[in-house]
C-alpha cells in the first residue's frame, strides 16, 4: 500500500513521537536533573531504550516475543538469546527470576563493591609479576603457567573476582580434555587462593568443582622389557637408567646431578618437583650397587662436572647447558625412546601406551617393596607429598583378581 517506508503515516507518528519525547527529555528534564550543565550534558546519559514493539509492551526487561508466538530472554550481561518456550506466563515468571538474578543484584553490588573490586584480568597481571616468583616454582612450571594465564583472561578476566563462581570455573574447565582440565585447575587454585589471603574474594569457588578423573594409558615397564631397552642403550643413558632404578629421581634431577652433590658417603639432592613442599631435600646414602654405577660414570675419559654425561658430536655450549658435557632431560627422553623402538617388543603399544623413562621410578619402587623397604623410604625417594600417591605408583603392578566360585 505505501511503495516508501517514510510515507507510511503510522511510522512517521510513531518516529515524531519518539523525537518529541527525546527533545522534552533534552530540554525539560535535564535541566531538573543538573541545572549547572548545558542540554548538552544529555548526549553523556545512558541511551534511553528504544520503543518496544506493541506484542512486547507489556512484557518484563530482555523478554521478546517472535512473530510466530516463541518467547526469547536476551542475557542483559552477555546479550546471547535463550528460547524459553511458547507458554507466555511461563516465559513472563522465567524472564523475572532471571531479572531479579541477573540484574538487580548485579546493579546493587556493582554499585557497591566496583570502586574496591577489581577484575580478575587484573589481578591475574599482580599473579603473573608479583606473586608467582615467589612460590618457588621450577622455571618450566613458571613458563607453562605463563602460557595459561592468558587462556583464563581471555574466560574469566572481565569478571569481578568476588563474582565468578563455581559454575563460572566448571564451564571453562569443561573445554579442555581431562589432564589439561586437571592442570588449569591447579593453576585456578592457587590463583584464587591468593586471592581470597588478599581479601578480594571470601572463598574459592575452585575447591568445589571437581578433578577430571584420569586413567594411566602407559604401560607398566617390566624387568624383562627394562633389560632389553638397557641393551640397546647408549653407555651414558645406561647409567641414567641404572641410578634412577636405585634412587628413584626424576630425569631432571638426575640430569642436574653434580659430582659436588656426591660427598661423604651420600647422594645429596635437593628434587626440583617438591622443593616448594619443603620434602625435596634428600641424602641417599651410597649402598655397594648405586657406588657400583658412580665409579662407573666416573670411569670414563669424559671430564665433566656432571654424574650422568656424554661427549657429544660437537662441543657447543647448547642452550640450558652450563657444561657442554652435561645431558639436557629431553635428551633422556630421546635416548630412552631410541632404544626402546630398537628391541622391537613395543610394535603393537598404542602411542599414549608406551612406557616412558619415568616409568623406571616406578618399577625401581616396585622392587623395593617386593624386598621388604619401609614405604615411608620409598615415598621420601620419590618426592611424594602423600602416601597415597605412592600407594598410586605401587598399586600399577598389581592385578586384582576377583574370586568367583560356582
Amino acid at each position: 500500500m505505501y511503495p516508501l517506508e517514510s510515507e507510511n503515516p503510522a511510522l512517521t507518528d510513531k518516529r515524531n513521537s519518539k523525537k518529541a519525547y527525546c527533545a522534552k527529555v533534552k530540554t525539560e528534564v535535564i535541566p531538573l536533573i543538573c541545572p549547572q550543565q548545558s542540554p548538552n550534558c544529555y548526549e553523556s546519559l545512558t541511551p534511553m531504550p528504544c520503543y518496544r514493539k506493541q506484542r512486547n509492551r507489556d512484557l518484563p526487561a530482555n523478554l521478546y516475543e517472535t512473530g510466530n508466538g516463541y518467547y526469547r530472554y536476551k542475557h542483559p550481561q552477555t546479550n546471547k538469546w535463550h528460547g524459553v518456550g511458547k507458554n507466555r506466563q511461563q516465559a513472563i515468571s522465567a524472564a523475572h527470576k532471571l531479572n531479579g538474578e541477573l540484574i538487580e543484584a548485579s546493579a546493587i553490588t556493582d554499585r557497591i563493591l566496583k570502586p574496591s573490586q577489581p577484575k580478575l584480568a587484573t589481578f591475574l597481571k599482580t599473579f603473573n609479576q608479583d606473586i608467582m616468583p615467589k612460590l618457588g616454582l621450577a622455571d618450566k612450571t613458571i613458563k607453562e603457567h605463563q602460557i595459561k594465564l592468558p587462556h583464563i583472561a581471555d574466560a574469566l578476566g572481565q569478571q569481578r573476582i568476588n563474582r565468578i563462581s563455581v559454575a563460572d570455573c566448571a564451564v571453562f574447565l569443561d573445554q579442555y580434555p581431562d589432564t589439561q582440565s586437571n592442570r588449569y585447575r591447579s593453576l585456578l587454585m592457587v590463583i584464587f587462593k591468593h586471592a581470597v589471603a588478599k581479601g578480594l574474594a571470601e572463598r574459592n569457588p575452585v575447591n568445589d568443582t571437581m578433578p577430571k578423573k584420569l586413567n594411566v594409558k602407559r604401560k607398566r615397564l617390566s624387568v624383562e622389557q627394562y633389560q632389553a631397552i638397557h641393551d640397546h642403550a647408549p653407555a651414558w643413558l645406561q647409567n641414567a637408567m641404572d641410578l634412577s632404578l636405585l634412587i628413584l629421581q626424576r630425569r631432571e634431577d638426575l640430569a642436574a646431578l653434580h659430582w659436588e652433590q656426591v660427598h661423604d658417603g651420600a647422594i645429596w639432592i635437593q628434587q626440583k618437583k617438591v622443593e616448594r613442599h619443603g620434602m625435596g631435600n634428600l641424602k641417599i646414602r651410597i649402598t655397594p650397587a648405586m657406588q657400583a654405577i658412580l665409579d662407573r660414570c666416573a670411569a670414563d675419559d669424559i671430564e665433566s662436572s656432571y654424574v650422568i654425561h656424554r661427549k657429544p658430536q660437537r662441543k657447543v655450549q647448547a642452550q640450558g647447558r652450563d657444561d657442554f658435557t652435561m645431558v639436557l632431560p629431553d635428551l633422556i627422553t630421546k635416548g630412552f625412546s631410541k632404544a626402546r623402538s630398537l628391541t622391537g617388543l613395543f610394535t603393537n603399544y598404542k602411542q599414549g601406551a608406551l612406557p616412558t623413562f619415568h616409568e623406571i621410578r616406578s618399577l625401581g619402587a616396585k622392587i623395593y617393596e617386593d624386598n621388604g623397604i619401609d614405604k615411608k623410604i620409598i615415598q621420601g625417594l620419590l618426592g611424594h607429598t602423600s602416601e597415597k600417591m605412592t600407594d598410586t605408583y605401587l598399586g600399577r603392578y598389581e592385578l586384582h583378581w576377583d574370586e568367583i566360585n560356582i
